[in-house]
């Protein structure tokens, strides 16, 4: 029912949620993940984003740069899913945590707690570099897509502060 409001609320972030769950389940075959726990990863990356139901569509599409205020309201979207899938008591605390720390960084500079490294669960790390991967290869109000061998450049400038080696190391290896 989330992923249904989801849908008819903004099909970007639809799309972007079954692109995210279908490159996280990718990346934990990699890893080596049993098949119970890719589900709960499946199940976290499509539910990763259900906090922008709350988002004002205003703030979401907005073709430009978010202003300060606007921005402060789009990192709340972490915070408003967790809250919105603890009313879902057949999902487990490992699939809620997917929506809360997607944008933890493994440095502590990202939101909403500034969590480090293995602190992160990590189906949120996982989905963290599938997240990023597909919002750069991925047309947008405010920007043209950019080619996945770019958008890996990107991604790998950003292990060690921002992913985890390992994630990286099993995307890369997966694609």
């Amino acid at each position: 029912l989330n992923l249904m409001n989801i849908k008819s609320f903004d099909d970007y972030t639809f799309t972007h949620n079954i692109n995210v769950a279908t490159i996280s389940c990718l990346i934990g075959q990699q890893i080596g993940l049993w098949h119970d726990q890719l589900k709960e990863l499946g199940m976290g990356g499509l539910l990763h984003d259900v906090g922008k139901l709350k988002i004002p569509l205003a703030i979401l599409n907005k073709d430009g740069k978010l202003s300060d205020e606007e921005f402060k309201e789009m990192k709340r979207h972490s915070t408003y899913g967790y809250e919105i899938l603890q009313k879902a008591k057949d999902l487990s605390e490992n699939v809620r945590l997917v929506a809360l720390q997607h944008h933890e960084k493994v440095n502590g500079k990202g939101y909403p707690k500034g969590l480090t490294g293995e602190t992160i669960s990590r189906n949120a790390r996982i989905c963290a570099v599938a997240d990023v991967y597909d919002a750069l290869t991925t047309d947008r109000p405010y920007r043209t897509a950019m080619a996945p061998y770019d958008a890996v450049k990107i991604l790998m400038a950003g292990v060690d502060s921002q992913f985890d080696a390992q994630v990286m190391d099993a995307f890369l290896r997966k694609f």
